[in-house]
């Protein structure tokens, strides 16, 4: 009997060791499984940071692709994007977003982009594609060492912000750069930018085409007589838009007159117009076949004797040009104090503002 109970204990005794050894494992594979799905949670969790960081590059990329496009480029400059409120900006570094208690970092590079002859992507050579962008989105957190996720898209410049411009009402006279759309420029040429708001109307004329009133568009001068300013039975008539005026008037003593060289292609050789600033104030040169250069301001030669054309905001000249030929060209009776005895004056459908 007592080599019985010896062995029962001895039995009992293995049979404990055992136990203990399979707690130990399935305690073991418990823990394991546990940290698993601990860093499964966490590798999701950086991979849903790296794809919305991939839709929030899109969303600026095709708001405005300059602020992808100009970032300086490769591995070294890292950026991450930072939201505020409705907008999204890109700023330089790494950001943290914390998730239950664990902290992420995030940051983001971009590579331009090179395409062969075929149009197909390559690693090297090719010709840079300035309408697409490579970017590679890292997301890392530490737990229990470095875990990395990393992404890599193309944008493309399929969509931009594009402006609409409805007028140039504000006429020349822009200086440097403008961050806002606006509705001036720098000067212009042989362009109409106010008689039809929303169009440009380039120089070249349809056939007749003035907006010289048909009742009013005499001028007169002592020394050379009438000079008719639409002249539509010999030349296409006196045109006047905001930056200048172009077309033909027609005296008997002045013959043809041309108010732009464009009129006949003739600005190589000789470059002049009747200028207009806008307000309808004219300065500038015409030209007549019979007195030659006409004068529309005192500034036009320098002249110490003040004196110009203008056109109110009723579209109605005053005041006189000057030619050395034939003198003092008067646009308005009420100038000389004519009208009791010769009403004419010259109008326009073109107003000042």
């Amino acid at each position: 009997m007592p080599r019985l109970k010896s062995q029962s204990l001895v039995e009992m005794l293995v049979a404990l060791g055992v136990g203990v050894i399979l707690i130990g494992a399935a305690v073991s594979a418990t823990v394991i499984t546990l940290r698993s799905q601990v860093k499964t949670k966490l590798l999701r969790s950086a991979y849903s940071l790296a794809v919305k960081t991939i839709d929030d590059l899109r969303t600026i990329s095709q708001s405005d692709w300059h602020s992808i496009y100009n970032l300086p480029k490769g591995e070294s400059n890292k950026y991450y994007i930072y939201s505020s409120s409705t907008q999204l900006y890109i700023k330089k570094g790494q950001g943290t977003t914390n998730i239950e208690g664990q902290n992420f970092n995030r940051w983001f590079y971009v590579e331009n982009v090179y395409r062969d002859s075929n149009g197909n992507i390559v690693k090297s050579g090719g010709t840079e594609d300035p309408s697409t962008q490579k970017a590679t989105i890292n997301v890392s957190f530490n737990r229990g060492g470095v875990e990395t996720v990393t992404l890599s898209t193309y944008l493309t410049r399929w969509k931009n912000k594009i402006s609409k411009q409805g007028h140039w009402e504000e006429g020349p006279g822009q200086t440097g750069t403008r961050k806002k759309f606006s509705y001036s420029f720098v000067k212009s040429k042989g362009i109409d930018y106010s008689s039809e708001p929303g169009s440009l109307i380039i120089s070249g004329y349809i056939s007749n085409e003035t907006n010289i009133d048909a009742e009013h568009y005499w001028a007169w001068s002592d020394t050379a007589g009438w000079l008719d300013m639409r002249a539509t039975d010999i030349e296409k008539g006196v045109y006047v838009s905001t930056d200048n005026l172009r077309g033909f008037g027609y005296g008997d003593n002045y013959g043809l007159v041309s108010f732009n060289c464009l009129n006949k292609e003739e600005c190589s050789s000789s470059d002049y117009e009747v200028d207009n600033n806008f307000h309808g104030e004219l300065s500038g040169w015409a030209w007549s076949e019979k007195c030659g250069w006409i004068a529309f301001s005192s500034s036009t030669i320098n002249s110490s004797y003040n004196f110009g054309v203008t056109i109110d905001q009723d579209g109605i000249f005053h005041n006189y040009a000057w030619s050395e030929n034939c003198g003092w060209l008067s646009f308005n009776c009420n100038d000389p104090g004519v009208c009791t005895s010769s009403d004419y004056y010259v109008k326009t459908g073109w107003t000042s503002r």
